[in-house]
């Protein structure tokens, strides 16, 4: 797959743009200027009255893949936050899939974008989230994180770590074990 394009290093932050309520042509105008420089990650919100629906004879909306992969990137997103399967909004694998090969597919000068799954992720998820969607994806993990201990940063180290990170330790810890 072609590899996503980093717009700045990660430690900068990004932007979260709902184009259900403003528009796919405004995150495409902030991608445009050069000035910009942020990450900007595509979130669903309002966007599930455009997806498609009906029957094997008639389909009425976008697929899962153009709606929420190729748009996205088409309008200059480097992410795009999705339902995963198996979370709390019934996407299924296959529609999944579809996301995945919209973000990632070949599209001339279009640089592949990162999936992010998401959507009611737990942490007992992230193996077959992995399997789904590889390496270069973005996890999702909102309540379950929260949920495992009082300990945000222990869990956040949890989570990594049965994501199969090993670099567990932010720019300002060490490793104990070092």
């Amino acid at each position: 797959f072609p590899a996503p394009m980093p717009r700045v290093p990660p430690a900068r932050g990004g932007v979260l743009m709902i184009p259900g309520i403003t528009g796919m042509d405004t995150m495409r105008e902030l991608a445009a200027d050069p000035s910009f420089g942020l990450p900007i990650f595509c979130h669903p919100a309002m966007l599930g009255s455009m997806l498609g629906g009906g029957s094997t004879s008639r389909v009425g909306g976008f697929s899962h893949e153009v709606l929420l992969g190729v748009l996205p990137r088409l309008a200059g997103a480097d992410a795009t936050i999705f339902p995963s399967f198996g979370g709390r909004f019934g996407f299924t694998e296959e529609e999944c899939a579809g996301i995945v090969r919209g973000a990632r597919r070949e599209m001339g000068a279009y640089p592949a974008i990162l999936p992010s799954p998401g959507g009611g992720m737990t942490m007992e998820r992230v193996a077959a989230m992995n399997g789904a969607y590889g390496e270069d994806a973005l996890l999702l993990i909102g309540g379950s994180l929260m949920g495992h201990s009082p300990d945000l940063v222990a869990n956040s180290k949890h989570f990594m770590a049965i994501a199969g990170r090993t670099d567990l330790y932010g720019p300002k810890e060490h490793d104990p074990r070092r």
